[in-house]
């Protein structure tokens, strides 16, 4: 018997007996469930993953309803791959993009953890998921040893004493003068046996490893004395890459696929994709040709590059080319369908697969919960083209959480934000899953009563609209450009770090391509027909005042810290909320009069950016209870709410200045 199977077995509750039917009329990760009696079910799957998801399904069902309650029950895959993106720190020499973070320079040991791994890949399965990306600027010294390349690795593992100057662009992230710490005394090979046994272990959970890279970075080379370089042009680099990823794809018989981003270090160029096609695409073809039945995935991200230059430079590769697109740019708590993939899809080619990128980068700290938010937005994905879609942060590691200041547990970031990622692994996996099993799972989880789960559900589905409901009337491409969390951004041109006042909000635009229209057009009486911000406004004001409500309403004496959290966690997300709500309000309140010349406008724009910096307040006292600053890659800054109250009351003082 497989050892997914046997993982999915070892959950069953004492008593229960399953049966397991081989059914080849079941599609491949689908299953049937018949239950016999009280005690005894049948699993109907034909293959491996389908009867482990059977049978975790089953024991959650009887964990969560009781036996008695638990019915036969049918699913399949409504998205086949359903993976997560991980931003892999292997080394400070060694780095990822996301390295000068506080969480990712205390989650670095972790990598080289292996128990880290198992419990990671076991919570994946829990929730279906069967893809795990691990994307870094430059792998290869780290995992693997080149034959051609013997001193281009690194021994050992080293992390910096101290967090280091942040980078947007991934140059730079290794400094050389700065301290180092030893982590892990390791050698190349016990590294490369070490990820062996992770992959091992991920294809026992019926889950892919995959690896994404950025280029063109060579950390990690120092020690070779020839000629390798960040440089398209030099021919010692492009045979570095060929030989690296040649000897990667021999090195690990269990990886699944190679992904590759032209930037964020190339010169966007007409050099580009053929050094890319030269190195990497080479090496996959030396790998490949002696293994021509091993399944095998290639995926170029469209990121920085034209999507006709990467099919005619990648036209012989022995595996059919794949395409990635960031699909809802940074951040995926916006529009529930987003139309940046929507030119794209009409000029590629019609038997080209797709990989969507799903960012989110607007929730670090709080936990978020809607799950028919989440329905929706997996349900509007463009799924006859897809050839599977990752979820993942850049400016956070969903490693351990470091920030929290009430718990010193360190817990997983994947059991802090376990409600967001039940609602991603289950219901892409089952899009029709019924609302009532994250009722019964908040239930369970909390020990609630049915009345107690019901206000929790509504009253975190309520503050969870309000950040999407934001930023689809106030909108920014990338992470960097915007961080919900803390209303603030960083000017990459200015190398600034910046709140997001008043004059911001006046001049920001909507979602592109949407059923939004921003402050300008909305004053402008432009486009009546589609969803404007003075409207959406006064809804996100109903939403929190409703969670606030419901959040009133739910007693946590007696209850669990992690349950007085997540109450907690709703209240702020509804201060925020309300802060933003009041700030649209008063930013229309400016234009018109700035831009407009309706004075008449002054004193009601006063008034509710003086409400807006109340709520700013309450929400970031109560950030300060609960979190500690942290220092935000994306943001080159460390983020403090608190430290940001005088800035709301500037706002104020702008409009009132104002003529």
């Amino acid at each position: 018997m497989e050892a997914c199977v046997e993982f999915g077995l070892s959950k069953l509750p004492e008593g229960i007996d399953a049966r397991l039917i081989k059914d080849p009329a079941i599609v491949e990760q689908g299953y049937k469930r018949v239950k016999k009696d009280d005690k005894v079910f049948e699993i109907h799957a034909s293959d491996d993953s389908g009867f482990m998801y059977g049978l975790l399904d089953l024991a959650e069902d009887v964990r969560i309803r009781g036996k008695d309650n638990t019915v036969a029950y049918s699913a399949e895959p409504f998205l086949k791959i359903r993976g997560l993106r991980f931003n892999v720190s292997l080394d400070a020499r060694v780095p990822s993009y996301s390295d000068s973070s506080d969480c990712c320079i205390k989650n670095l040991p972790n990598i080289w953890d292996y128990s880290f791994w198992t419990h990671f890949l076991d919570r994946m399965a829990e929730e279906k998921l069967n893809l795990l990306s691990l994307w870094s600027l430059n792998p290869f010294p780290a995992m693997v040893d080149i034959p051609e390349y013997p001193d281009a690795s690194v021994a050992d593992v080293m992390n910096y004493a101290e967090p280091k100057a942040a980078r947007l662009t991934g140059y730079g992230m290794y400094d050389k003068e700065r301290k180092l710490v030893l982590v892990k005394k390791m050698t190349i090979q016990e590294k490369i046996e070490f990820w062996k046994k992770v992959m091992a272990y991920a294809k026992s959970r019926c889950i892919r490893i995959m690896i994404i890279t950025w280029n063109v970075f060579t950390y990690g080379t120092e020690g070779h004395n020839g000629g390798i370089a960040d440089d398209q042009l030099n021919g010692e680099t492009a045979d570095y890459f060929r030989a690296a990823t040649r000897t990667l794809i021999k090195t690990y018989p269990d990886l699944w696929g190679l992904g590759i981003t032209s930037g964020e270090n190339m010169w966007m160029d007409e050099t580009d994709i053929p050094f890319l096609a030269k190195s990497y695409g080479q090496g996959i073809k030396d790998a490949l040709a002696d293994q021509p039945d091993r399944e095998f995935h290639f995926l170029h991200r469209m990121q920085m590059a034209h999507y006709q230059e990467i099919v005619d430079n990648f036209s012989d590769l022995p595996r059919p080319l794949e395409i990635s697109f960031k699909y809802s740019q940074a951040h995926m708590l916006s529009s529930d369908k987003p139309h940046f993939i929507d030119g794209f899809l009409k000029q590629k080619r019609a038997d080209l697969k797709v990989w969507l990128t799903v960012r989110n980068d607007d929730f670090y700290m709080m936990r978020w919960g809607d799950p028919e938010y989440m329905r929706s937005y997996i349900r509007n994905m463009p799924i006859d083209t897809l050839a599977g879609v990752y979820l993942g942060a850049d400016g956070y590691i969903w490693g351990r959480v470091y920030i929290d200041k009430k718990d010193d547990s360190n817990p997983f970031f994947f059991d802090k934000m376990w409600y967001f990622f039940s609602m991603w692994g289950k219901l892409a996996y089952d899009i029709n899953a019924p609302k009532d099993r994250f009722l019964l799972e908040l239930k369970d989880r909390f020990e609630l009563t049915d009345d107690e789960a019901g206000i929790l559900y509504t009253a975190w589905e309520s503050a969870s609209k309000l950040v999407p409901a934001q930023q689809c009337v106030h909108w920014h491409d990338f992470d960097f450009q915007w961080y919900p969390e803390g209303s603030c951004l960083y000017l990459q041109q200015f190398h600034e770090f910046r709140f997001a006042n008043i004059n911001e909000f006046v001049q920001g635009v909507a979602i592109p391509k949407d059923r939004f229209v921003s402050i300008e057009e909305y004053c402008k009486g432009r486009i009546t027909s589609k969803q404007n911000p003075h409207d959406i406004a006064l809804k996100m004001i109903e939403d929190a005042e409703k969670a606030l409500s419901d959040a009133g309403k739910l007693q946590t004496a007696g209850k669990s810290a992690e349950y007085e959290a997540t109450v907690r966690d709703i209240v702020s997300m509804s201060y925020l909320g309300l802060y933003y709500a009041y700030k649209i309000l008063a930013a229309i309140g400016l234009y018109r009069m700035r831009y407009q010349g309706k004075s008449s406008e002054k004193a009601g724009s006063i008034r509710n950016m003086e409400k807006a910096a109340e709520y700013w307040k309450k929400y970031s006292a109560r950030i300060d209870e609960d979190y500690k600053p942290q220092f935000l890659c994306r943001m080159c800054h460390v983020f403090e709410a608190k430290a940001l109250d005088h800035f709301v009351d500037e706002d104020v003082e702008i409009i009132r200045k104002e003529c």
